[in-house]
Formats: C-alpha cells, sequence, structure tokens
C-alpha cells in the first residue's frame, strides 16, 4: 500500500493561520496580476481543483509565467505559524503514526516543493521516509487536476495500492478515475482520523458513531455499577421526600429506571438532564421502554407501580471534538448555572449526578453546587480511568518492536491521567469501585473507541520507540476484551452519613446466636468498606463464647481495635477472622485501596468499616478461603517460637483442634518429631496428615521424657498431662486459656525437683526474647508464606455454611462433628 497525502489543508488543519496567509497572499497576486476578484479564483478553485491550475487553462500560462505565479503566492508565506502551532501534540501523534506505518508514504501536492519541504520541516515530519514528494515544480507544473500526472503516477506506483488522502473533491474525483483509492480529509475527519482508519482503529467518525457510543456507554455504566453503590444510593434517595436531580451528562437516567422498575426506589423522580447536541439527536434517551417522549425534548415513563421518571432536557452548546470523540463536562455544568440562573422559579435540585468528573477541579465541582443544588444535595461524581486499562487474553509478543499490552496499558494510562484532575478531597466523601469489561461483540463502538484512546495516548508515550500499528493489528486479531475501571463516589454536601446495613452474627445467650441487622456506622475519610466474602469461626474462643465459658465483664481483648472496647457480656460479636474486598473508602485513602482483597481482624458480619491502617492486604496468590486462617497459622508460629524447639527435640503436644493441628504441620516442616494427643479419633488422622509420628487418647500418653509439651486443647486436665509427661528442664507451652473456676494441678515433691519450665504463650504480642529480631509485620508475612505452602483450606476446613446458619456451626463444633468452620456471605 501506498499512501498519498496533500500538504495544505491535509497534514494541518484549514484553521492553521499559514493557510489564510497563503490565500491572502493568492487573492491579492490575481487582483493585481490578473484582475480576478476573490470570488472569482474560488470560482475556479471548485471547477479545476486549484485557482493556479484554472489560471493556467483559462489564461492558458506559459510554464516560466506560472512559476512567476507560484513564487509570488508562496515565497512570503509566514511558515514559522506551524512550529508555534497549537495543534503540535497532535503532530506528535501524527509523526509517530507516520513512522510506524506499515505502508509506504508519499507526499503529493500542489503547492511547490520549496514550500511543502519547509512545512514538512516546521510540522516535525523530515525524519519520515517519503518514498516521493510529488509537486508541480517536478512534473512540468502538471497538478492534481491533470490527467497526464495521474497516468504518471499511476504507472510508476502499478505494484501498489494507491490511497489519496485530501481535502479535495475535485482532486479525489480525479483519483478515482485513474483506479486510485481516495479518502476525503476535512474538519470533521482529519489525518489522523484517516490513519486511524486505514489502520483499522477507528472505523468511522460520523456523528452515528457518536450516538452508538453513548448508547453503548450508557448499557456498560449500567451493567457495572458496584451493588454497594446501588445499595446506598437506593437507601439514602428512598429517605428523601421527593427526588429533584440534576444530571450532568445523562448517564442516570437508566440506573433510576432501573431502580424504580425494581421497586428498590418507592419515589416518583424528576431528572433535569444536561446532555449533548448528540445525545439528543441519537434519541439514546427514548430507548429506554415505555418514555413518552414530547417535542420540547420532556420525557416521562409511568411503572407499574405508580410511580414515575420525568426528565427534562437541556441541550448544552458542547459539540464533539473533531479529532476525539470526548464529552465536555465542564460545558454541560456551565449550561446547568445558566438555566437555574436565569429561571429563579426552578426548585434546586437535592441530588446531583456528575459524570466524567475527571475533567473538573474541585473548586469547578463546589461552585457548580453551590449555585445549583440544594444545601445538603447528595452528589455522585463519576471518575472514569481509576486504573489503567487491562486487557484479557493479555498477550506479550515475540518480536521486541511490538509492546505488550501490560506496556501499551500502563504509558497510555500515564498519560491520560496526567490531564486529568485528581480526587477532589470533600469531607463524607464514599468511593466506590466500577469494574467494566468491554469486548467487541456486545460494545462494538465503544470497544472501537476505547481502543482508539488507549492507542493514541500510548502514541504520545511510547509511539517513538514501538511500532503500535503492529500491536493494533494484534488486537484486532485477538478480540481482546478491554478492562476498565471507574471510581463512583457519593458525597453529601451537608455531611449527613450515607446508609447501608450490615448483617452481624451476635451471641446472645450461651449456646444462643442470632443475626443482627443495623446501620453502618458512617465513612470517616481514613476508613474504608469491606464487603465480606467469608471469615472462620475460631474453635476454641468462640466454641467458650457458645458455652458462656467466660468470666464477666473481662476485656475481650484490648490488642485488636473491633474488640477492644468490648467486655465478655451478653449480647456479643466476636470474631477476628474475616477477609473481604474494599467496595469504598474515605477520601483520605488511596482510591488504589478498592477492589483489593483484604484481612480484618473484625467480628462476623457482612460489612465492616475499618482504619485503613488496620488492615491486612492479601498476597495474590492467596484465595479469601485460605486467607482467613491468617491468625491461626500466626497463632500456631508464635506458639512454636514461644516452645523454641532444637533439632532432635521430642514434643508432645495436647489437642489437635485447629490450632493444634497446624502447630504440629509447622513443626514437621522444621523436621520436629512430635506426638499428638486428642480424644476425638478423626483428628487423630487429620493429626497424622499434618505430620505428627503419633496421634492417640491422651488417657495413653506414658512416656515421660518429653523435651516439650504444649497444651492447646483448653482442658486444665491436659495441662497436668503436659507437667506430668516432660523429663527434668523440659518446658511446657501453655497456649490455652481457661475462664472458669479453678484449675487443680499436682504441683508435688516431682514437679518441686523438676526445673520445668512453664511459659505462658499469646498471640496479641511478641514474645520479649525475641523482639529484637521480630516484628508482628515480619511474623504476618512468615504466616502468609506458609499458608500458601500448606493451602489450609483444602485440608483443614470441614465445614462451610451461610453466616444466617451460624448456630448449625457452632453445635457442629459443640459436638466435635468438625474442626474447621468458615462463614460465608452469599
Amino acid at each position: 500500500v501506498e499512501l498519498v497525502f496533500e500538504v495544505d489543508e491535509t497534514l494541518y488543519p484549514a484553521k492553521n493561520p499559514i493557510l489564510h496567509n497563503m490565500l491572502a497572499n493568492l487573492f491579492r497576486y490575481c487582483q493585481t496580476h490578473y484582475n480576478i476578484s476573490e470570488s472569482e479564483c474560488n470560482r475556479l478553485y471548485r471547477e479545476y481543483g486549484t485557482t493556479i491550475a484554472g489560471l493556467q487553462h483559462t489564461k492558458n500560462l506559459s510554464h516560466e509565467e506560472i512559476e512567476k505565479v507560484y513564487s509570488g503566492v508562496f515565497s512570503s508565506v509566514e511558515k514559522s505559524w506551524l512550529s508555534n502551532s497549537a495543534e503540535k501534540g497532535e503532530w506528535n501523534v501524527l509523526r509517530n503514526l507516520l513512522k510506524h506505518s506499515s505502508s509506504k508514504l508519499c507526499l503529493m501536492s500542489n503547492s511547490p516543493s520549496l514550500h511543502v519541504n519547509h512545512v514538512v520541516e516546521e510540522m516535525g515530519l523530515s525524519d519520515i521516509n517519503w518514498t516521493e514528494i510529488i509537486t508541480p515544480d517536478k512534473y512540468l507544473w502538471k497538478t492534481k487536476s491533470s490527467t497526464e500526472l495521474w497516468k504518471q503516477v499511476s504507472e510508476k506506483y502499478s505494484k501498489s495500492e494507491l490511497i489519496l488522502i485530501d481535502d479535495s473533491e475535485h482532486n479525489m474525483k480525479m483519483a478515482n478515475s485513474h483506479k486510485v483509492h481516495a479518502i476525503h480529509c476535512n474538519s470533521n475527519f482529519a489525518i489522523i482520523d484517516a490513519l486511524l482508519h486505514i489502520n483499522k482503529i477507528r472505523v468511522s467518525t460520523t456523528s452515528l458513531m457518536h450516538d452508538m457510543i453513548e448508547d453503548e456507554q450508557s448499557k456498560l455504566i449500567l451493567s457495572s455499577l458496584s451493588q454497594n453503590f446501588k445499595h446506598d444510593l437506593t437507601n439514602y434517595l428512598n429517605n428523601l421526600e421527593e427526588i429533584n436531580a440534576i444530571d450532568i451528562g445523562g448517564h442516570s437516567i437508566g440506573i433510576l429506571d432501573e431502580l424504580i422498575s425494581n421497586q428498590t426506589i418507592k419515589k416518583c423522580v424528576h431528572v433535569h438532564c444536561v446532555v449533548s447536541d448528540d445525545v439528543l439527536k441519537s434519541d439514546v434517551l427514548k430507548k429506554f421502554n415505555h418514555f413518552l417522549v414530547t417535542e420540547d425534548h420532556k420525557l416521562k415513563k409511568t411503572y407499574h407501580n405508580g410511580y414515575s421518571l420525568t426528565v427534562t432536557l437541556h441541550k448544552s452548546k458542547f459539540e464533539h471534538s473533531t479529532v476525539q470523540y470526548s464529552n465536555n463536562a465542564n460545558e454541560w455544568i456551565l449550561t446547568a448555572e445558566t438555566i437555574f440562573s436565569e429561571n429563579h422559579s426552578l426548585q434546586k435540585p437535592n441530588v446531583a449526578f456528575i459524570f466524567d468528573a475527571q475533567s473538573l477541579s474541585s473548586i469547578q465541582i463546589e461552585n457548580f453546587l453551590n449555585q445549583v443544588c440544594s444545601h445538603d444535595a447528595l452528589v455522585h461524581l463519576s471518575y472514569r480511568h481509576s486504573d489503567k486499562p487491562e486487557f484479557s487474553p493479555s498477550k506479550k509478543y515475540n518480536l521486541l518492536y511490538i509492546p505488550s499490552d501490560d506496556l501499551v496499558s500502563s504509558s497510555s494510562f500515564h498519560f491520560l491521567t496526567e490531564k486529568y484532575n485528581s480526587l477532589p478531597h470533600f469531607t463524607h466523601m464514599v468511593t466506590y469501585q466500577t469494574v467494566s469489561s468491554i469486548n467487541s461483540q456486545n460494545y462494538p463502538n465503544l470497544w472501537q473507541f476505547t481502543l482508539e484512546q488507549i492507542f493514541i495516548s500510548a502514541l504520545r508515550s511510547i509511539g517513538s520507540t514501538y511500532a503500535l500499528d503492529l500491536w493494533a493489528d494484534e488486537i484486532h486479531s485477538s478480540k481482546a476484551d478491554i478492562i476498565t475501571k471507574s471510581n463512583d463516589i457519593l458525597w453529601k454536601k451537608s455531611g449527613n452519613s450515607l446508609s447501608t446495613q450490615a448483617s452481624t452474627l451476635m451471641f446472645s445467650a450461651p449456646r444462643t446466636v442470632i443475626i443482627s441487622h443495623a446501620l453502618v456506622k458512617p465513612i470517616q475519610p481514613n476508613e474504608v468498606a469491606i464487603a465480606t466474602s467469608c471469615s472462620l469461626i475460631s474453635s476454641g474462643t468462640e466454641l467458650k463464647m457458645w458455652k458462656g465459658l467466660f468470666d464477666d465483664n473481662e476485656s475481650v481483648d484490648t490488642t485488636i481495635a473491633s474488640l477492644s472496647n468490648q467486655s465478655f457480656n451478653y449480647p456479643l460479636a466476636y470474631g477476628y477472622s474475616l477477609v473481604g474486598h474494599v467496595v469504598a473508602c474515605g477520601h483520605k485513602v488511596n482510591v488504589s485501596t478498592l477492589g483489593k482483597l483484604v484481612f480484618s481482624f473484625n467480628p462476623h458480619q457482612s460489612y465492616a468499616i475499618v482504619p485503613e491502617n488496620q488492615l491486612i492486604y492479601v498476597p495474590k496468590n492467596i484465595s479469601p478461603n485460605d486467607a482467613i486462617y491468617l491468625p491461626s497459622m500466626e497463632t500456631a508460629i508464635g506458639i512454636v517460637h514461644d516452645a523454641n524447639p532444637r533439632s532432635g527435640d521430642r514434643v508432645a503436644i495436647f489437642g489437635q483442634g485447629l490450632i493444634g493441628l497446624l502447630v504440629t504441620w509447622v513443626l514437621s516442616q522444621m523436621s520436629i518429631k512430635c506426638d499428638t494427643f486428642d480424644p476425638i479419633t478423626s483428628r487423630q488422622k487429620l493429626s497424622h496428615k499434618m505430620g505428627a509420628k503419633l496421634s492417640d487418647n491422651p488417657s495413653k500418653c506414658q512416656f515421660n521424657d518429653y523435651d516439650i509439651a504444649i497444651e492447646v486443647s483448653g482442658n486444665e486436665r491436659a495441662l497436668q498431662s503436659a507437667l506430668s509427661c516432660v523429663g527434668y528442664g523440659g518446658k511446657v507451652v501453655i497456649a490455652s486459656w481457661y475462664p472458669q473456676g479453678d484449675v487443680t494441678l499436682k504441683l508435688g515433691t516431682r514437679f518441686h525437683r523438676s526445673h520445668v519450665n512453664i511459659i505462658a504463650s499469646q498471640v496479641s504480642q511478641i514474645s520479649a526474647s525475641l523482639t529484637d529480631r521480630w516484628s508482628k509485620k515480619r511474623r504476618f508475612d512468615y504466616a502468609w508464606e506458609l499458608i500458601s505452602k500448606l493451602q489450609p483450606s483444602k485440608s483443614l476446613t470441614s465445614m462451610t455454611c451461610n453466616i444466617n446458619s451460624g448456630g448449625s456451626a457452632y453445635e457442629a463444633l459443640d459436638k466435635g462433628q468438625t474442626i474447621v468452620t468458615e462463614l460465608t456471605y452469599q
């Protein structure tokens, strides 16, 4: 393929002052030397393709006379207009497209070669490998309106497919008559559009495509919004006496339509919707079923439940860019401010939806809300491109000059976010993450448009290093899905809290649990909201809560923030092994936290509000079902550290519940021989799988020369067995606690003479002897390493049940029918 480019009005746009300078010179020369008016010059241009070609035919000019005309017109054209042009950023994109084009490139102009060379130099295109620069002075003053010139060019490039990119319809017709394909390039379809079209990045830039993009974008937003966002939005809207909204961008209509139709919003809603003219022309808003459309752009839909959604459409002055499709939120909010300032009878909206808010500053948003909205309005801000896009499947390519999908997405995201404003830091802000999958089948136009944005942005960043056109070919072949992430923010102007409900498991009496439903406290600036995936029942401590075996009014755990203010009294929410995803965050929390899988020391609850600095991020190679074992594995490591076994030591472990089994496994990884004791046969069998050399009933423990005994059963009789089975100078590690009554032990002559060391082991703090080398973070990191190796959910989890059936889980634990129970929150 040989791409043939016109220069003037094609390489650079017609609005550039250099063209006006050139035309002024032409009109002046024609008036002075041939007494031809400007209108006559324009007529010659339309009829012959160029004014000079028209002069040549009508005045029968010689070659010498034609050369004088070109010299008189072009010698004084000011080329600096190009080097100082505002379009230089776009020319960098053009340069990279041309530099890495797989097609041959040629310039063909009706201007003389001296002028063309100056234009190419000023635009930074001198290093492009042009096959030829075809100008009249090189072809006996023939122009593109000449059949002879096209015949020569066609014969010269007979082995290539010629494609002319030109602004003149006359030149295009001449090209077509010689079987040369032509692409019309004008103010609505610039040269970058043409190149993207040829490279299959953009199939069309007509207004119809804009309409289809808008339509597909609305559908994608509706299908991808976070359920937590919809839930919180619904709760707030239902608390309003009436819903009078302002929508900047037009995407809230689908959301509200769905929520009213599903009967989650039980109100009549009125929306002032400010949209671009393209949206109004495309009838995007009319596509929602059963809307009645009036001639003045009002829509109304009445639902079977009696509620209605009324939309008043307001046209923005904004028009789409000729180079790339985008929405101008700034123009839309200015339109809204004008509408409400000119019509004081309009009721101020108490809800505002602002899409593409990344193009607005905090001050712009604040001014808009103060001028247009009520003092206590709820605000929804939608921020696109909150993280780099991803491709699924993602590929790396064998050829070094084709960038990987990840490199393209990273570089495009870096460029794109440079021109966006950062998130505003309003108080009482809650952030939700929306993940959208754009595939070429369901969203063909949006997929094409998004790929174009990624491509153009990457060109600006890495286009001089890599062949992005070849990368684009690969993406088109694979039809990879484009995964994008956006942030949705809810903010209430008055600072009142948003509301959502959480289900929490509560111990209400001995052997009784209930599910409590209560509003979650407001998210503070440094906090996040976690939607729980699963949690682990602590079979030791929680079984004591279940049985009522605890000391009244004693603090639950002063080292865990979520439990520090509670005491052992019914009703009691207890638990400390919760895993879920961050679904919302306060404004001081980095938004990259959204969507992350995290661990938190919280009770069993479906929705937890946690300070960001108390989160523990789950490594990518660990599943939620394994991550809930973190505190149990950390406890086992702490017990082993306190026991401090040496190579060859003989260790007895009493109790093969969850902690006992993990201690057995950790010791087995150190090649320490363990004998374990537990009265339940199923636990003995599992103990062998965890690495125990022997596992039996505690009554059969006859050996009395163990180096170390570890008591993790919670039974005071096992403590006596542990004291009795160690030899002279041995160690007994007590990792259980005995909350009610006195513990009777035989501490007679044998114990007195044994020099046995009794060590209390508890996980909340690092042992004093280890604080120089070990920290809580180091111990957590090691716990994650061991969890990754063991994958405990596959070998230890013996029961899974929903939080609403929590009572059955504790009953099974109480009867010894299960060892490890996982609660789920579907």
